[in-house]
């Protein structure tokens, strides 16, 4: 057995300082540990409590209990979206770089990939040529404008809860009218309504959209509030249509 006998001296610190103190004996309890080989990154190690700090490139919050995007990455996605609004178009790498920053932020904002329909259509489009330029217009622009709204975003995505809550919820929809059924163990709610006139001559796909969304809101918020959500659907198009998310 090996015994490691470790003394050091604090100087320059009085008694009455005990959190410096503290600090120090914490920091030199770290450098033993790495010495016998734990691998602790100390440039990367806190000693003090915190209740946000920064690590795979995200910041935890133990306090809100989620992740934030730290202030140094929503700057450099900032700059990128900004460079690309100011060209009439960019190379295909660097809508590739958009897009993986934004895929990047999917642990803090949530249905990221919704606001990137568009910009997965282009890259699977021209994904063969590299030096290929993307013309920066329509709905494509949008989306990248659509980006700036995190600049002032202070909401966040809490953290699920490890447990498991069995709901039935069942949506459908006609030319006309959708409907929804939403039953637990004890309550069983059956709700529809018609479609209003700028949304009847839309395609079946919609209103099967419409009506899971609907039918989410009419229970959210004393039902299935903050909680993920299995949603069964009969129509394959639709589903097909989710599944792809614009890719």
């Amino acid at each position: 057995m090996t015994v490691l006998l470790v003394k050091f001296q604090i100087t320059g610190i009085q008694n009455t300082d005990s959190f410096l103190r503290a600090s120090v004996t914490l920091y030199v309890t770290c450098q033993i540990v790495v010495r016998l080989g734990y691998f602790v990154g100390l440039g990367k190690s806190v000693f003090t409590p915190v209740g946000s700090i920064v690590f795979l490139g995200m910041c935890i919050d133990s306090q809100k209990q989620a992740f934030l995007v730290p202030k140094e990455k929503l700057e450099k996605f900032a700059i990128l979206r900004e460079s690309i609004l100011a060209k009439k178009s960019v190379s295909l790498k660097v809508l590739q770089r958009f897009m993986g920053k934004c895929i990047s932020f999917m642990l803090a904002v949530p249905c990221t990939r919704l606001y990137i329909s568009d910009i997965c259509i282009a890259l699977s489009e021209n994904y063969r040529s590299v030096s290929f330029s993307i013309v920066i217009t329509g709905t494509l622009k949008d989306e990248v404008i659509f980006g700036r709204f995190v600049d002032n975003w202070d909401g966040f995505l809490p953290w699920k809860l490890e447990k498991h809550k069995v709901v039935k919820l069942k949506t459908d929809s006609s030319n006309y009218k959708w409907a929804r059924k939403f039953e637990t163990n004890d309550i069983n709610l059956e709700f529809g309504d018609y479609w209003p006139a700028d949304v009847l001559d839309s395609h079946i796909i919609v209103k099967e959209a419409r009506a899971i969304i609907l039918s989410l809101k009419s229970v959210k918020n004393n039902y299935i509030l903050d909680l993920r959500i299995d949603i069964l659907c009969d129509c394959k198009s639709f589903i097909d249509e989710w599944n792809g998310q614009g890719s």
